[in-house]
């Protein structure tokens, strides 16, 4: 039996070739109810040119994709993200569906819409901290599901998922003050990045409530790389050194600070107590293993996958602005800080 054609499949349904084309294409100018003969014939007759159409005869594609905004060299070579995506995949497995990493990687809001368009995928987990609100709008505008790692208060109703920052920060603050340290330095993330700035506020609020505020120029932007954390510990060594801490926006930029440190002529932890956050299997490798939060990152990758899974099958039952609860983090001492002078 010869396979059906997109001709054959038009011919049927009484209806154009490109209308069929626009119907696998998801292509909204297509009423409803032709929309659904088309899908009917499709069904019927065994149409299967593509990802696309095996996602009509099902009604979904039952895969969701991850968008990184990083190349999928960079992406694994990070080390965040593996157990993210372990988290990710784990929770698609449970559930029946499939992860869609190759296409996504770097993607601009349009390049994702074709992608959902096309039938690949039916959802998106925004993995990123570089996105902006503009990418997000567009994304609610084609009303393509999505669920965003990391806070995003701007826009209530986008749905996300977050390891508890702010409390992170306190702890890191508490833990240094323990220790009798009172001149400490910060190293943020990006400056309007939603988890920086909550890991900041919570380090910072609680260093203001012990008595020993951190000024304004003890607090430097870095970028959540190594290079970034490098950069900033030279920057803050050049202007104010004295230092007794740092607190570090995550473990690759303290892990730089260190480096920077010790270039400088000092001793991580003897002249200098370093913090930082995340506790990826890096930092328990360097010298010396880093004291750092420990976020659940792989516990967060499922928790997003679990949600935007959540959101698609069940439409319009999930509250618009209801985040769900923050996950949990706690500090995990190694020997990169010691006890202050």
């Amino acid at each position: 039996m010869a396979h059906p054609t997109l001709e054959t499949i038009a011919r049927i349904a009484g209806v154009s070739r490109a209308t069929v084309s626009r119907v696998v294409n998801n292509d909204p100018r297509v009423g409803a109810e032709t929309r659904e003969r088309v899908r009917q014939v499709i069904r019927e007759q065994g149409y299967h040119p593509n990802a696309a159409a095996r996602a009509l005869v099902r009604g979904q594609s039952r895969s969701i994709g991850l968008a990184a905004h990083e190349a999928l060299g960079t992406l694994f070579s990070h080390a965040y993200f593996p157990p993210l995506v372990q988290g990710i995949a784990d929770a698609c497995e449970q559930r029946g569906y499939s992860l869609v990493l190759s296409p996504l990687a770097s993607q601009t809001p349009e390049g994702l819409m074709g992608v959902w368009q096309s039938g690949q995928l039916d959802g998106v987990v925004v993995a990123t901290a570089a996105v902006g609100d503009a990418f997000l709008a567009r994304l609610q505008e084609a009303h393509l599901p999505f669920v965003l790692v990391g806070p995003h208060h701007a826009r209530p109703a986008i749905p996300w998922v977050s390891p508890d920052n702010v409390a992170g920060g306190r702890m890191a603050a508490e833990y240094l003050l323990s220790l009798g340290h009172r001149r400490v330095a910060a190293i943020s993330g990006a400056r309007g990045l939603g988890t920086a700035m909550e890991r900041l506020e919570g380090f910072c609020m609680a260093m203001a409530a012990a008595g020993a505020p951190v000024s304004d120029e003890s607090i430097v932007e870095g970028d959540h790389t190594e290079a970034g954390g490098y950069a900033a510990m030279e920057r803050l060594l050049s202007h104010a050194p004295g230092y007794e801490a740092v607190f570090c926006g995550n473990d690759l930029t303290a892990i730089g600070a260190m480096r920077a440190a010790k270039k400088a002529g000092l001793t991580v932890p003897d002249d200098l107590s370093v913090v930082g956050f995340d506790d990826v299997p890096l930092a328990r490798m360097v010298d010396p293993p880093l004291t750092t939060i420990r976020q659940p990152i792989t516990a967060l990758g499922a928790a997003a996958a679990t949600l935007l899974i959540d959101v698609l099958e069940r439409p319009g039952e999930l509250p618009p602005n209801a985040a769900p609860p923050l996950l949990p983090v706690e500090i995990v001492v190694r020997e990169s800080c010691r006890a202050g002078r």
